[in-house]
């Protein structure tokens, strides 16, 4: 009896652990793998930052399914400072494969917008251009000759140029931006406390999982000594 304890105890400990390992949204026979990246004390406006990469699903399209963790969105940068800490990080370019993602898109074919306004959301004259979550992004607060027009709904811009957070460019580029690696954020949808990270502080996931298993041990240990 003690053995099928232990057993059931251990099983459940070991499906805990599992769920952490692998991305629930992921196949168990899919090598894509996403982890917390360390902020090193930087400023980063949405809170948690993961890192996905490996042979992950490849998206075109905000309305295509990924692989970011449950309850998380591809990256959508709110000011010029977050552009500033994601290229302090080096992170960019480890996921640009082949171009780096930012969700920031609109649901409709054409420019979206004037172009004598700069690409960011709080300027009116681009309030069709949207994140999947509805949070604040920013790409660059001076006027930029792009989209220009040959944009296909819902598709990711082609961010080519993203070593100067104060002059980020990109194109429309006919749907062409794609990529099986991304960075995710917390979907604002789905978060209802804020959600931050510290350095040297583990996520709140992880959190949960150590509380799962001391929970699975208790309970060992309570019907041991019954």
């Amino acid at each position: 009896m003690e053995a099928t304890i232990l057993a059931e105890g251990e099983s459940q400990i070991r499906s805990v652990v599992r769920k952490e390992n692998v991305s629930a949204e992921n196949d168990e026979g899919k090598s894509c793998k996403c982890t917390e990246v360390d902020l090193k004390g930087k400023k980063w406006s949405p809170g948690g930052l993961q890192k996905c990469v490996g042979s992950c699903t490849d998206v075109r399209k905000s309305t295509s399914q990924n692989d970011c963790p449950k309850h998380w969105k591809i990256i959508s940068p709110r000011n010029e400072e977050d552009w500033k800490t994601l290229i302090d990080l080096d992170v960019l370019k480890e996921v640009a494969a082949p171009h780096l993602l930012v969700d920031v898109t609109q649901p409709k074919n054409g420019p979206g917008g004037d172009r004598s306004h700069p690409m960011n959301s709080g300027e009116k004259g681009r309030s069709m251009w949207v994140t999947i979550d509805g949070s604040e992004w920013w790409l660059r607060d001076k006027v930029f000759h792009e989209p220009s027009g040959d944009y296909h709904a819902n598709c990711f811009l082609h961010i080519f140029r993203f070593a100067n957070p104060s002059d980020i460019q990109f194109n429309d580029a006919s749907c062409a931006a794609h990529s099986h690696r991304y960075l995710c954020q917390p979907d604002i949808r789905h978060t209802t406390t804020t959600t931050t990270t510290e350095p040297g502080k583990g996520s709140a996931k992880r959190s949960a999982v150590l509380h799962s298993m001391v929970w699975a041990l208790g309970f060992i240990w309570m019907r041991l000594s019954a």
